[in-house]
């Protein structure tokens, strides 16, 4: 019976040094290619292996997937370490902390958990590889523009950030952050915020909706609340939506001044000249549309 017992261990030792070697090379061929945002590497059919019920080499290529994502390849910085983890884990041994990305040693469900929660990844992609990366905090409202008004005060910010793609769209969102990295992104359903005449008459609406927005936070800027405007490539804005990139870590670019420009739509503003190579002609199109919109209103 021992035999049979020393035999059976053997196998299944075999079989997890296999299973964690195509892992790993697996993980190792993704890494020299380019990796793009709008493809993340969900790893499928796990098999459970242990009594914890999960695989924990799997978990360990998710646990190395999540630290090279937070260190740049997605979010533009690289400020983390092993050793920043174990130290923001309050784990005393680096090693211990080493051996869990290594795929050496089993981290408890507990940890993975308190892991995802530190770094606001999500914990059902941590554990079983399902939805995206990191924690989705999208708000969606069928409203007019005095609903998003009120979800933003709502959260109470430190900062606003009004953004737009650089597509002839011009897709719009909103984020809203405060200092202890919580963050909500206002989004209009179905349609999003267009900054652009590319749009019928209920999405010229919307357009005039996001420019009341603007200019109710604009009119009372208060120095409590930083408001900052950002034109982002559009892959970016969609994996911001989806949650394939991390807001608090994300690197936004130079502060854009295009959310107030677009109020100086009877172009008094000496850098009107401008508008087009900064903006594209959409955006001069969204300002006659803006500039309609008030002069109906008006008469």
């Amino acid at each position: 019976m021992a035999f049979f017992e020393l035999l059976g261990n053997i196998s299944v030792n075999i079989f997890s040094s296999f299973l964690y070697d195509n892992i790993r090379t697996k993980n190792s061929n993704n890494t020299t290619q380019k990796l793009t945002k709008s493809c993340l590497p969900i790893i499928e059919n796990e098999i459970e292996t242990n009594i914890s019920g999960f695989a924990f080499p799997v978990i360990s290529s998710r646990l190395q997937y999540a630290l090279n994502t937070l260190n740049g390849e997605f979010t533009y910085q690289s400020s983390y370490s092993i050793s920043k983890i174990a130290e923001d884990m309050q784990v005393h041994s680096i090693g211990e902390v080493e051996n869990y990305f290594s795929g050496k040693a089993e981290p408890s469900i507990n940890w993975l958990k308190q892991f995802a929660h530190r770094y606001r990844l999500n914990p059902n992609w941590l554990l079983h590889g399902e939805g995206q990366i990191f924690s989705h905090h999208l708000t969606l409202f069928r409203g007019n523009y005095q609903e998003a008004i009120n979800q933003i005060n709502t959260f109470e910010p430190d900062s606003i950030y009004f953004i737009k793609d650089d597509s002839e769209d011009a897709f719009c969102i909103i984020v809203i952050t405060k200092l202890d990295g919580s963050f909500n992104i206002i989004h209009r359903s179905p349609c999003n915020w267009k900054i652009s005449d590319l749009t019928g008459a209920t999405g010229q609406t919307h357009t005039f909706d996001y420019y009341q927005i603007i200019q109710k936070f604009i009119s009372n800027r208060n120095y409590c609340i930083k408001i900052y405007g950002s034109i982002i490539n559009r892959q970016d804005l969609i994996d911001i939506e989806s949650g394939r990139i991390n807001i608090p870590t994300y690197k936004f670019g130079a502060n854009s001044n295009w959310f107030e420009d677009l109020s100086d739509f009877k172009h008094e503003k000496y850098s009107v000249e401008y508008y087009s190579k900064w903006y594209g002609e959409s955006f001069l199109n969204a300002q006659h549309v803006i500039y309609y919109q008030i002069e109906e209103k008006l008469y």
